[in-house]
This record gives C-alpha cells, sequence and structure tokens, in this order.
C-alpha cells in the first residue's frame, strides 16, 4: 500500500493535473499493482485472516468436486444437502459468477433438491461489489434448461399507487429501454393495492416527471482570450469580438444559445461557425450536470413540502389505514454516488 501512497506523492511532486495525471496514475498503479496483491495475500496468509472473496473462493472450492464429470459430491456439499432441501436466494441479481457456482453445485445439480432464485435484472446495480447481470441472465437459462420450468413473473405491485404505476408502464414498455436481444424484459404491472394514493391539489402535476437535461453553454473568457492567442483560432476574431459583450453568460439548450447570440452579430454565422462556436462554449463538466439535476430534485421536494405553507396544504398520503399530510420522512432520493446525495 505505501507503493500507492508513493505513486500519489510522485505525481503531487510534479504537478500534474487532469487527464494527464489520471493517465499516468493508472500506469503507475498498474506497474505496481502485481507486487502489491502478492504482498497483501502474503501478509494474510501468515495473519490468518481472509477478506470476503477469500471466504467465497474457499466455499466454492469445496462444493465444486475435483472432477465435473461424474465426481461424488464434496463432504461439504452433502453436509448443506443434508440440512436443507431446499434454498431461496432472493435479490439473485446482484450475486457474481462464484456465489452463483456455489449454489448450482449445492442445490441445482441435485435431482432431490429444489433452487428458487428471486430477482430483477432492471434493479442490478451492485456491479461495483462484483455482481455481475450476465450472471443472473445465464443461471436464467441453465435453470431453464435444467429443470423445464419458465420463470413465473409476479403481476402486482403493492408497494405503489395506481397513478405511479400506469406512468412506469407507459414509459417503460418502449422497446427502446429495454431490447429483447439483451435479455432483459419489461412486463407491465397492476396495482394491488388501489387504495393507496397520493392526492395532490396542485394544477397540471403528475404521478411522474422526468427530466431532461439541456446543454449547457457558458461563453468564458478565457477560452475567448485562448482562441485569440491561437496560431490557427477555430473562430475568426470577428466573431471572437463579437462573444466579448456576452462573457460569462450561460445558455441552456442549443436553440436557447444561438438565439441569446443573434443579437451581438451584425452578420449570419455559417454553418460550419455555429458548429464551432457550439463546441468551444459547450460546458461539459459532469459536476455541473450533478448540481443542475440536484437543484431541479430540491425544487420538487420543496413544493411537494409546500416550503413556507402550512402542513394542510401539502399533498395527502392516503393507504388502507388513514389519510395524513406528507411528510419529510416519506420522501427518499435514490443515488449513483454518496457525492450526488451531498450536493443535493
Amino acid at each position: 500500500m505505501a507503493a500507492v501512497e508513493d505513486c500519489e506523492k510522485l505525481l503531487q511532486s510534479y504537478n500534474f493535473s487532469g487527464s494527464a495525471k489520471k493517465i499516468l496514475k493508472a500506469w503507475l498503479t498498474q506497474q505496481v499493482l502485481e507486487d502489491v496483491c502478492r504482498e497483501l495475500e502474503q501478509k494474510k496468509l501468515e495473519q490468518g485472516k481472509f477478506d470476503f472473496d477469500d471466504l467465497l473462493r474457499l466455499v466454492e472450492e469445496q462444493v465444486v468436486p475435483p472432477d465435473t464429470k461424474g465426481s461424488a459430491a464434496t463432504p461439504l456439499t452433502r453436509a448443506v444437502r443434508k440440512k436443507y432441501a431446499c434454498a431461496v436466494v432472493d435479490e439473485f441479481q446482484d450475486t457474481d459468477r462464484r456465489q452463483w457456482s456455489i449454489f448450482r453445485h449445492l442445490f441445482l445439480e441435485s435431482p432431490e433438491h429444489r433452487l428458487i432464485v428471486i430477482g430483477d435484472p432492471k434493479q442490478a446495480i451492485y456491479s461495483f461489489r462484483g455482481a455481475d447481470i450476465f450472471t443472473y441472465l445465464q443461471a436464467r437459462k441453465t435453470i431453464e434448461e435444467k429443470t423445464g420450468r419458465l420463470p413465473f413473473t409476479l403481476k402486482k405491485n403493492y408497494r405503489s399507487s395506481e397513478k405511479l404505476l400506469c406512468g412506469l408502464n407507459q414509459i417503460f414498455s418502449e422497446e427502446r429501454w429495454f431490447p429483447e436481444e439483451r435479455g432483459v424484459f419489461f412486463q407491465q404491472v397492476g396495482c394491488g393495492k388501489p387504495e393507496l394514493e397520493l392526492k395532490d391539489q396542485t394544477p397540471g402535476r403528475n404521478a411522474i416527471h422526468l427530466l431532461e437535461l439541456l446543454p449547457q453553454f457558458t461563453v468564458s473568457g478565457k477560452k475567448i482570450a485562448d482562441q485569440r492567442k491561437a496560431v490557427n483560432p477555430k473562430v475568426s476574431l470577428k466573431i471572437l469580438a463579437a462573444f466579448d459583450s456576452l462573457s460569462g453568460k450561460t445558455f441552456f439548450g442549443k436553440e436557447a444559445f444561438l438565439k441569446g447570440v443573434k443579437p451581438v452579430l451584425d452578420f449570419n454565422l455559417s454553418e460550419s461557425d455555429q458548429s464551432v462556436i457550439l463546441s468551444l462554449f459547450l460546458d461539459d463538466q459532469a459536476e455541473n450536470a450533478t448540481r443542475r439535476f440536484a437543484e431541479a430534485i430540491a425544487l420538487e421536494i420543496k413544493n411537494l413540502l409546500r416550503i413556507g405553507f402550512t402542513k394542510t396544504d401539502r399533498p395527502v398520503w392516503k393507504n388502507e389505514e388513514a389519510e395524513r399530510p406528507l411528510r419529510e420522512q416519506d420522501i427518499c432520493v435514490l443515488f449513483r454516488k454518496s457525492k450526488e446525495g451531498e450536493i443535493l
């Protein structure tokens, strides 16, 4: 681990930044990774310690027979089969190849035992932890071939309101979301609890909102100055002079940007010039995009909770037990990364 820290110090000492730092850091890490892994395995062996991957590897080694062509079940396999006649694996879309290998050898390979797996590939979110959706798809195919049974799909949702489900059905029924050739399907579901409802008197409010993030264009004074200094500038000095008055201004969407720059130009831009300035002033920083999404979500939450109004003005959450105004703890936001939550 000290080697990795030394790499970081080396990069800092030469003041590398941006993509150059990322590329060099990746290369240096690759150079020391093999030695680091070897040292780590030796340390674990000396101290008698195991990590999560070690535990899975050791179990797989004890349940998979050395000769897969007719070898008798291993002692661990016999012990597990004697105690359990059936295994039920929930959230199966979040398993990896090794976990599937373990369950397959323990239960699916035995005619006297049953293996039931429950999962939804559309909810596979643990790839960062080794989960592999292709393992799920292969397992589904293997189980169908081994048992001759097709998957059973739940047709009703008991957690969501009818309006929400209608919106989701309409959106995800479009083929572009889940092409058949990928092996992931969407089946419309009905509402199992029609009494669930979020009653909102706000005119025009839908059960589902789709946020489309328009591209952001920022007229940067630095970019204008850099173009003036360039030996072969991308645009003419005449165009750059016209953009001086817009320095620091931001536009959302291609049409809004072109419309916003039109008043400062006393000439028409050619198609090639339009393409160049769109590319030049496009602000493609991911952090800005994340912040804009966070602002939209925060505004929606404020509107739902009627910030600045009494609680009686809020939407009413209705279930089988009672009705009550929407509360802060009723709202949940899902993130890909914790940093996105911090921004919100």
